[in-house]
């Protein structure tokens, strides 16, 4: 089995140089055939034998594209940190820290109400803000927000209001990104937060969290895409959307329910246009590398 195949997994648990598998691809419709000479995989009925087995068999099929198995939305354990820690920093005063260097930036602040901050992404560092043609207007209006920030460069256009206790952050490295953020909350009820890390090209973003319930929103966006998220409502809605380049992306959570989507695209463009709207949770996972020349969905679940 060293030699004609793929080999994917040993024949032991601390691995080994024998290989008890090998896949094969084969024909011009991407036949595969996987094969073992390693009876006892199939045949011993030692548990620790079996549960090897079945665990190399999935890990196999999935890897290769040909097993799906359900996936679920849901807030990590890293995120869950990154929330905590800026819905746990404390504000003493109106605050501001901006580094501003170069070309022409136009920046417009606006702080109302007591106890906002604005600094950089890391909660400790300077805001800053680094060249080309930048436009910002920045509002935070009541008490108790804090927004990072980080751009570098290239003409970028950024509109923040938040309203309540909200807090936001935001990195954007480049090119001609059009970022328009929104935060409020109704009578004060509900923490909303977001995550918008950009990488480059003509991005354009467009996000709102509204009314009541808390809101988590994590983007990270790399290249030229269209993305607009609206998580609104009564309930708690998180929402999760990686990308690579040249996909469009529609998400909307609505309702008195708690929503969770996940959302990541890769290959080539993709346009999803998703709405949660319903009393009912509901969940939504979506991992695809597009191998056509497009693809498209629509859900719609209430």
């Amino acid at each position: 089995m060293q030699s004609g195949g793929t080999a994917i997994a040993s024949n032991s648990p601390s691995g080994s140089t024998y290989k008890s598998w090998a896949k094969y691809d084969y024909g011009s419709n991407g036949g595969q055939l996987f094969v073992t000479f390693d009876q006892s995989q199939f045949k011993n009925t030692v548990s620790t034998w079996m549960t090897r087995f079945y665990a190399f068999l999935q890990q196999t099929l999935e890897n290769e594209g040909i097993l799906l198995t359900a996936s679920t939305s849901g807030i990590t354990s890293n995120q869950t940190t990154e929330f905590n820690t800026f819905r746990n920093k404390s504000v003493s005063g109106n605050q501001i820290y901006i580094t501003q260097t170069g070309d022409n930036n136009t920046l417009n602040i606006t702080q109302d109400g007591d106890d906002n901050l604005i600094i950089g992404t890391d909660l400790t560092s300077a805001a800053v803000i680094n060249g080309d043609n930048n436009a910002l207007d920045l509002d935070q209006i009541g008490n108790d927000n804090v927004l990072g920030l980080d751009i570098v460069g290239s003409s970028n256009n950024v509109a923040v209001t938040q309203n309540e206790d909200q807090r936001a952050k935001l990195s954007i490295t480049g090119n001609s990104n059009n970022v328009d953020l929104d935060q409020s909350a109704v009578n004060y009820v509900g923490e909303h937060y977001m995550s918008v890390i950009i990488a480059g090209n003509s991005n354009a973003v467009d996000v709102d969290q509204t009314e009541t319930g808390n809101k988590k929103l994590f983007l990270d966006i790399d290249g030229s895409n269209n993305v607009a998220v609206d998580q609104k409502g009564t309930g708690n809605h998180y929402a999760e959307i990686t990308l690579t380049d040249s996909h469009n992306v529609d998400v909307t959570q609505d309702g008195s329910g708690d929503h969770n989507a996940t959302i990541n695209l890769s290959g080539n463009p993709s346009t999803v246009d998703l709405t949660q709207d319903s009393s009912t949770s509901q969940n939504y996972h979506l991992q695809q590398s597009c191998a056509t020349t497009t693809c498209s969905v629509t859900v719609t679940q209430n």
